[in-house]
């Protein structure tokens, strides 16, 4: 991607490729042994307990001596790519998402209008 023997400078090579001038610079540092120990414990844990989330693995790793706090648990997790199994929320609210129960009422009430108004006008237009 980036060439540092390249002829064109590096600016002009990130913004060719759509990075940022920092990230051309970004070189990533290794995890410390505690976070790769961590990392595995929860691995085999979430195994085991696929519907623990961060706040019971916390639990679990701190029973075991392992002392570490919930949102250093969580950013392993996701990290990891993990997640507890769980029933989610469901994200629609029905079939009348996004409408007044008041717009309802009103459109029903104008169907009704509507239909009795054709059904006026077809008795008066009869023979």
């Amino acid at each position: 991607m980036i060439d540092r023997q390249h002829e064109l400078p590096l600016v002009r090579q990130a913004v060719l490729v759509g990075l940022s001038r920092g990230a051309i610079y970004y070189e990533p540092r290794a995890l410390p042994a505690r976070d790769l120990m961590l990392m595995r414990r929860i691995d085999e844990l979430h195994l085991e307990l696929p519907f623990a989330g961060s706040r019971m693995l916390r639990d679990l790793l701190n029973a075991e001596g392992h002392w570490v706090g919930r949102r250093h648990v969580a950013t392993l997790m996701k990290r990891m790519g993990i997640e507890a199994i769980y029933r989610k929320k469901m994200m629609t609210d029905g079939p009348f998402t996004g409408t007044d129960q008041r717009d309802l009422l009103q459109q029903a009430i104008n169907w009704w209008r509507s239909y009795l108004d054709r059904i006026d006008a077809e008795v008066a237009a009869a023979p």
